[in-house]
């Protein structure tokens, strides 16, 4: 891939983010054509400190920076580094601005990838499904067991740790009475500092928004369960 397209990929926005307002998104794991191979350290670090130098001067208003991918940043082989470099670009530049690490699930095995997730201000981690089954069906067959994962978050312990969660009903029903079990015991077990709740967009295929009542069901056992601040997203 072209560099210029690489750069384009690895740094987007600033843009609107659910739960966390105007950021800069920074995709470590950015698309390069070949699978498994990621944007070098240097692009990434490069391309974020030049965009923050733009927006700086420009006197650009920013609420968050965002490292984030569709595929886990955490993946990127120098994520520690990565971290280390943007948290003091963030510090420079736009130093009242929170690093914020968003992802849909995080491979927390390597230590210095665990390490690293210290440095993030807030932690925002979606955790839609209580069993494997939902899981699966939200990330794939080939999507690694939802126990695991779990295990490896309660483990971190990130005293800023935020849950989001997509409630659907459809061909993806999370809200079920026995996926509701499920779901809050995986909250009690990781402790969040803060759940945000959010309903699919309009118009997503096989899923839909449950009904008002049950949501406002749902809101009430989670603070029943995690003691949680809940903050409504509107939709992911």
């Amino acid at each position: 891939m072209a560099l210029a397209l690489l750069q384009l990929e690895v740094v987007r926005g600033p843009s609107k983010l659910a739960g966390i307002g105007n950021a800069l998104e920074i995709l470590p794991t950015a698309d390069t054509g070949r699978e498994g191979v990621y944007p070098g350290q240097a692009i990434i670090v490069t391309t974020a400190a030049r965009r923050l130098i733009e927006m700086s001067k420009a006197s650009e208003k920013l609420e968050a920076i965002a490292v984030t991918g569709t595929i886990d940043p955490l993946a990127h082989r120098d994520f520690r580094e990565i971290t280390e470099n943007l948290k003091e670009l963030g510090k420079k530049w736009y130093p009242k601005v929170p690093l914020c690490l968003v992802a849909s699930m995080l491979n927390l095995q390597n230590s210095d990838a665990r390490h690293a997730c210290a440095t993030y201000e807030r932690m925002l981690v979606r955790i839609d499904a209580g069993t494997q089954k939902v899981f699966s069906q939200l990330h794939g067959s080939k999507a690694k067991a939802l126990k695991d994962c779990i295990e490896q978050l309660a483990a971190v312990e990130h005293p800023r740790l935020v849950v989001q969660a997509c409630l659907s009903q459809g061909d993806i029903d999370n809200v079920t009475d026995a996926e509701q079990r499920a779901w809050l015991a995986i909250l009690a077990r990781v402790r969040p500092a803060q759940v945000q709740l959010a309903v699919p967009a309009k118009g997503t295929k096989g899923r839909k928004a449950p009904a008002k009542s049950k949501l406002d069901e749902i809101a009430a056992k989670v603070t029943e369960k995690t003691g949680a601040p809940i903050q409504w997203i509107g939709e992911l």
